[in-house]
């Protein structure tokens, strides 16, 4: 019985030593897993904070892209309303081309009815201008009354190299061809410039046929070469002496045409002579017209200036009555009748190629207006 009791007592030891044996095992087991818990809770922690932060930046980029959208919704409608904006602008414009196009069309047209109209009008400047020089002097063959003239004045009024315009202007009164001062009612016509053929057939014309007669006259002259000073006479009532029109070569008993109170009054050589037709106003509604002679040619307006000191006479007796003055851009006639000088203003002025007319106090010509309407044509 003792015996036993030692053997379960034994066992009781072994038992409790096992017993301790796998406490302690498992107590070392638990400490061990206990410990690894631990580092996976602090793991965890730190994980958590990151999640955390991460979750946190992710709610701050979500904030911030909700933001953008808010934003850009925003700028989408501003957008889609300047779209609708420019949509309807670009509607209107389209529109308003349309009818600047159809404008245009109507202007084109309109432009072309100008554009011929101007082509018509530089046509009948160009035939103007080509009226002046075919009626710048006397042909040949003209008219046998005018081919009386001329050879008469060349033998009867070219004297000791003096060409006698007043005896030139005997001639026209008191030859074959018969020219005398005729005013326009006279001629039954509207004021007009005469051409030299129809001064020649009408016997006359007014002062400025008058004038454009003896122009042309003179240059037909100058043609033939004829070598002679000019000669005027200036009539000045104080002096007593004559001077001889026609005829200029007679006998001492001969009867002859002289000017009373008159000299002799000479210019320039016919050959070194320009011929002008000089018109001006003598009050607001009379005017006449004289000629002109000078040393100068004038090929345009911006030359007439040139003219200043032009000498003038009267083609119906061949008396010097004056001379031509510049005024800033105009041309005065001008002459002195005893101690008091009188001016009047230059209205026209006809060269052998041209006509200028006054106008808002500078002379304008047909070559002037030719060029305009080639500017216009051409632009």
């Amino acid at each position: 019985m003792e015996k036993i009791l030692k053997i379960l007592f034994l066992l009781i030891v072994a038992l409790a030593l096992f017993l301790f044996f796998e406490n302690n095992s498992k107590a070392q087991e638990i400490e061990k897993l206990k410990k690894e818990f631990e580092n996976y809770k602090q793991n965890a922690k730190i994980e958590l904070l990151n999640l955390q932060n991460q979750i946190d930046k992710l709610k701050e980029r979500n904030e911030h892209l909700e933001r953008i959208i808010l934003q850009k919704d925003g700028t989408i409608e501003g957008k889609n309303k300047e779209i609708k904006q420019l949509k309807e602008e670009l509607e209107k414009e389209q529109q308003e081309l349309k009818n600047l196009e159809e404008n245009l069309k109507t202007k084109e047209q309109e432009f072309g009815k100008i554009k011929q109209e101007y082509l018509d009008l530089l046509l009948e400047l160009n035939e103007s201008v080509k009226w002046f020089k075919n009626n710048s002097a006397i042909e040949q063959k003209y008219s046998w009354k005018s081919d009386i003239l001329i050879e008469r004045v060349t033998k009867d009024c070219v004297f000791k190299d003096k060409l006698n315009l007043a005896c030139i202007s005997h001639l026209m009164e008191n030859t074959a061809i018969s020219i005398k001062y005729k005013n326009d009612s006279e001629l039954g016509k509207v004021d007009f410039l005469q051409s030299v053929k129809q001064t020649i057939d009408r016997e006359g014309g007014d002062c400025e046929d008058y004038s454009l007669f003896f122009k042309a006259l003179l240059n037909t002259l100058k043609q033939s070469k004829i070598n002679a000073t000019i000669e005027l006479f200036k009539y000045d009532p104080k002096v007593d002496s004559i001077f001889v029109i026609y005829p200029l070569k007679r006998e001492a008993s001969e009867s002859y045409w002289y000017m009373p109170h008159s000299y002799s009054y000479p210019t320039l050589k016919l050959n070194e002579s320009y011929f002008y037709v000089v018109c001006y106003l003598e009050n607001e509604t009379q005017g006449h017209c004289v000629v002109a002679i000078d040393k100068n040619k004038i090929n345009n307006s911006e030359q007439l200036i040139l003219l200043d000191g032009a000498e003038l006479f009267e083609p119906q007796n061949g008396q010097f009555v004056g001379k031509l003055e510049k005024l800033k851009n105009k041309l005065l006639y001008c002459y002195q009748e005893q101690k008091q000088k009188s001016c009047y203003d230059v209205i026209l002025i006809i060269s052998d190629w041209d006509i200028y007319y006054k106008k808002n106090e500078q002379y304008v010509g047909l070559k002037d207006y030719e060029k305009k309407i080639l500017t216009v044509l051409s632009s």
